[in-house]
């Protein structure tokens, strides 16, 4: 039995999916009209619109990203990690936070995508308390990206504005330092989607993407990157810049089918785990 039968027939026995526990929240993506992209694997891949610049990422003095600080935001209240640092939901996110530490001492994964079988899992909160809660590590440097393209919502969570970001770096409109985004109280930083692109799957399977992956790897301790659901063609062109990937999945909500779909889509070694959101009882993130 596969490694990811395992879990799922685990879930089944206790009555949860296996994963963190994380809170009670009301998550409702304010998402575009449906698609529905076809399996990565058989999008042919064409080249952005645009010509990438010809090196994307520059250092400040060759050592840090300095990025556009911004004061004052407002976080939405469902950001526990930062806006009610001492709750037990905080709490929760530090706990994932550690057990991916403790999977990373076996296996380092310094550039982690979180993606969920469908919309409307959590996948976003879910990854933006975790960022948070990585930010608050002493001595650790903490990026978030937003790379669900289509369906941008970091930006609006955060209170800070979605442009310019990612894709605006990969077609050559601004550089990675323009684009960063700081948060100073919260000792995160951003990069937010960016403009609305027409063609979100080739840009993120470009090679001025894994240029800017690779330099951003240099220069943080971390890297997480909010993906589009696992199937979708973005999130696939996706595969050869992260390390590892993390599943949210909401208790109640989604069906076993999307959830095997999901993680068959993600190459084994590269499955940390699945987070269970929307549920009061679980057993701990499981590695897959």
């Amino acid at each position: 039995m596969s490694r990811i039968h395992q879990i799922l027939s685990k879930a089944e026995r206790d009555g949860t999916m296996a994963g963190l526990t994380l809170p009670d929240f009301e998550v409702r993506d304010a998402e575009a009209p449906a698609h529905s992209p076809s399996t990565w694997r058989n999008e042919p891949s064409r080249p952005p619109d645009s010509e990438p610049i010809a090196d994307a990422v520059h250092g400040v003095n060759g050592t840090a990203y300095v990025g556009r600080p911004v004061f004052g935001v407002k976080l939405n209240k469902m950001l526990v990690a930062a806006v009610e640092p001492f709750s037990a939901a905080a709490e929760q996110y530090r706990s994932l936070r550690t057990r991916i530490a403790q999977l990373d001492a076996e296996s380092p994964r310094h550039i982690l995508a979180v993606t969920s079988p469908t919309r409307g899992d959590g996948k976003t909160v879910t990854v933006l308390n975790l960022a948070l809660s990585m930010a608050q590590e002493f001595d650790r440097r903490t990026l978030l990206i937003d790379a669900d393209l289509r369906h941008a919502r970091l930006h609006t969570l955060l209170g800070i504005p979605r442009e310019p970001g990612l894709a605006d770096v990969l077609i050559g409109a601004t550089s990675i330092d323009e684009a960063l985004v700081t948060l100073p109280g919260h000792r995160l930083q951003v990069l937010p989607a960016g403009a609305v692109h027409t063609q979100p799957a080739e840009l993120l399977g470009s090679t001025p993407m894994r240029r800017l992956i690779e330099g951003l790897r240099r220069h943080f301790d971390r890297v997480v990157i909010d993906t589009a659901p696992a199937q979708s063609a973005d999130t696939g062109a996706l595969e050869s810049c992260f390390d590892g990937a993390l599943v949210v999945v909401r208790a109640g909500r989604t069906a076993r089918p999307a959830i095997e779909r999901a993680l068959a889509s993600i190459p084994p070694a590269k499955l940390v785990g699945m987070v269970l959101n929307d549920s009061r009882a679980g057993d701990g993130l499981s590695g897959a």
